[in-house]
């Protein structure tokens, strides 16, 4: 009897023909093994892809093994008939081998993943229904991950219900199931998600992008308003650093207010931007702010409005602590050695000997307008003294700063300044010739500077409150 060919045999599981293949079989059961050159397909595998119910439950009666068989792809029978969304196939294979939805191809897809990415939710809920996840970790979290992204809200619960680690699970961009859900727009999923991991809201992927900027950036309004009142009330620690995740920024520097300023999503901004724990000053690494990249937007009224918002805020957003601390270790260090240096190096210099040329004595190395403007130098050595010392008492001060002593600090940096401008003044008339027109202009220099430090310590009131990121809400309204 001549062999059938490869061409005969994948027409017949083709056109289903059941009595054609029982002839082959009584005439060589290794039909069931043969693989088609090529496609590396068995008969259960082409019977599965063209959808033929009862040619597979024939196969299956003449030997369950063939459910385990592999094609090129490592594909079992179930994967093909998941890709083909057949559900009564699939019910078929599984009852002959329960150990099927475990196996994986060579992409390392069970066939869970397969009928989920091809969107056929009956035979991914059946393989769910049949499934253990609780000891199988790699297949949970992928099967999560797809079935997030699809929105299918039953098989998440079920895998999270039997393996709730698998929330943490992600794959080799750094997607997570809440990538997927938060991507894809499915509200109802992220619903699931949150409460089984915490933060589960600010785990980045490969390039830095948390759920709610991969939210912002595929469109997905309904995400982001869902996540900004979780975002807003919660923490990431990233470095031993607090953060805010509405401030988190991916690896371009981009934060949630970039790329709704980007997309031109007015109402979104105006949210961001009413938000207290939001920073609308930050720059990417493009060194733009979302007011730099709004100003590009087609004009509006709504755009012009909110540029006007974020100016505003600009102008009135509270600095951090560590910010001030650094600024004002600069001021306070500066006070410092210049004071010591004039303190050491008088103006009009030092006795270089002990005899003089008006036969006066004195001793090598003292002030010379000691002796011929005492008051003057007195009152210069008092400023300059008194801005040295409370500079240095204020650096160990600084290191230690707090909200609540920033009142205080600011009036000793006032009276430091003060003091060293007084220092400078008196100064200038130790060396000058002391003509009247001369300390006219002195005296005019002298007040103008004393409006601007008045205006200076005016504004430099106490810092506003910092609110924790714990407290941080939606405006009302």
């Amino acid at each position: 009897m001549a062999c059938v060919t490869e061409e005969e045999l994948i027409k017949i599981c083709q056109l289903g023909n059941l009595e054609e293949f029982k002839g082959l079989y009584n005439r060589n059961n290794s039909i069931l093994d043969r693989k088609i050159s090529g496609l590396e397909e068995t008969p259960l595998h082409l019977a599965s892809r063209f959808k033929h119910m009862v040619l597979v439950k024939e196969i299956l009666k003449y030997g369950n093994h063939m459910a385990k068989a592999r094609n090129g792809e490592e594909d079992t029978p179930l994967h093909v008939a998941c890709r083909q969304g057949e559900k009564d196939i699939g019910e078929q294979l599984l009852n002959a081998c329960s150990f099927l939805p475990y196996i994986l191809n060579k992409d390392n897809q069970s066939a869970l993943f397969v009928a989920c990415s091809c969107g056929h939710k009956d035979l991914a809920s059946l393989l769910c229904e049949r499934m253990n996840f609780s000891a199988w970790d790699g297949i949970s979290a992928s099967c999560l991950r797809i079935a997030s992204s699809k929105g299918y809200k039953e098989i998440v619960e079920r895998i999270l219900e039997q393996n709730p680690s698998s929330a943490s699970g992600r794959d080799e961009n750094g997607f997570s199931a809440m990538h997927f859900a938060s991507r894809e727009g499915h509200v109802d999923v992220i619903e699931v998600l949150l409460p089984i991991v915490p933060n589960l809201s600010s785990i980045r992927d490969n390039d830095g992008r948390t759920p709610l900027l991969l939210a912002a950036i595929s469109g997905k309004v309904n995400v982001v308003n869902h996540l900004l009142p979780t975002s807003a009330s919660s923490t990431s620690v990233e470095e031993d650093i607090i953060i805010n995740p509405i401030n988190m920024a991916d690896n371009d520097g981009n934060t949630i207010l970039h790329h709704a300023a980007n997309k031109n999503w007015i109402k979104l901004a105006k949210d961001l931007v009413g938000m207290a724990g939001m920073n609308v000053t930050t720059a990417n690494k493009q060194g733009m702010t979302a007011l730099d990249i709004l100003q590009r937007q087609p004009a509006t009224s709504e755009r012009d409005d909110l540029i006007k918002k974020l100016i505003a805020r600009e102008r009135v957003i509270p600095k951090s602590i560590t910010a001030v601390q650094q600024s004002l270790l600069v001021v306070a260090a500066l006070i410092v050695t210049i004071t010591f240096q004039a303190g050491l190096n008088p103006p009009g210099g030092t006795w270089q000997d002990s005899n003089g040329r008006n036969q006066t004595s004195h001793k090598p190395g003292k002030a010379i307008q000691s002796e011929t403007a005492p008051l003057l130098f007195s009152l210069f050595m008092a400023s300059d003294a008194l801005a040295f010392i409370v500079s240095l008492f204020l650096i160990p001060i600084i290191m230690i700063l707090r909200e609540e002593i920033m009142s205080v600090v600011n009036l000793l940096v006032v009276v430091a300044i003060i003091a060293m401008e007084v220092a400078f003044f008196l100064g200038m008339f130790l060396v000058s010739d002391r003509k009247i027109s001369y300390r006219v202009e002195v005296f005019l220099l002298v007040m103008v500077t004393s409006v601007g430090l008045g205006w200076m310590g005016w504004k430099l009131k106490p810092l506003p409150t910092c609110r924790s990121t714990s407290e941080t809400t939606l405006p009302s309204g």
